[in-house]
């Protein structure tokens, strides 16, 4: 084979390899992406503004024509997914034209949306009167319910090791009669 081609077929599957590894957000982050609370405190300065807000869906309301998703927002990692953090950086208003079933829009799903910002709407929270800013969702990405995944938290683990087999501890009593005899409440 010649060496040029060599080089080419490297060079190309070089390029292939990275772009493969590459991590693209999966919705456009703009450039001059306002904060959610900018947005709440001043929403008339931002109107026809481009964003993408993401958080964790608090409520989904079925209108008439529309599906209006208030979100808890979050900041978004890179890419574009809601961070699982403790505090939030203030709610939004997500509207989505058409029938979107709140089932699978349901509370505590972690969504990330891109839109234009059309003003704002006030809101109890309770007694509070809450200036939402209202986001006419232009793309979304629901984003996939985590599972929780267990993994033994030891700093060595072999799951077929027992030092103990067949007694426990230092009772000594066969295992079966340890588990049967004596519980462990965690309080």
């Amino acid at each position: 084979m010649n060496t040029r081609i060599r080089i080419l077929l490297l060079a190309i599957s070089s390029l292939l390899l990275q772009a493969g590894c590459s991590s693209q957000p999966v919705l456009p982050v703009p450039a001059n992406n306002p904060p959610v609370l900018a947005v709440q405190g001043n929403p008339d300065a931002y109107q026809n503004q481009r964003v993408t807000w993401g958080g964790t869906i608090i409520n989904t309301e079925v209108k008439k024509n529309d599906t209006w998703i208030i979100v808890l927002a979050k900041p978004l990692d890179e890419s574009a997914e809601p961070k699982q953090v403790d505090h939030s950086i203030g709610r939004f208003l997500a509207i989505k034209p058409g029938f979107h079933d709140p089932a699978v829009f349901a509370t505590d799903r972690q969504i990330t949306v891109t839109g234009i910002i059309t003003g704002s709407e006030t809101r109890k929270i309770g007694e509070h009167d809450y200036r939402y800013p209202v986001v006419q969702v232009e793309r979304f990405h629901l984003w996939p319910i985590r599972v929780p995944t267990h993994w033994h938290d030891d700093y060595w683990y072999d799951p077929w090791f027992d030092p103990w087999y067949p007694w426990y501890g230092p009772y000594w009593y066969p295992r079966s009669y340890f588990h049967l005899h004596h519980r462990h409440y965690v309080e």
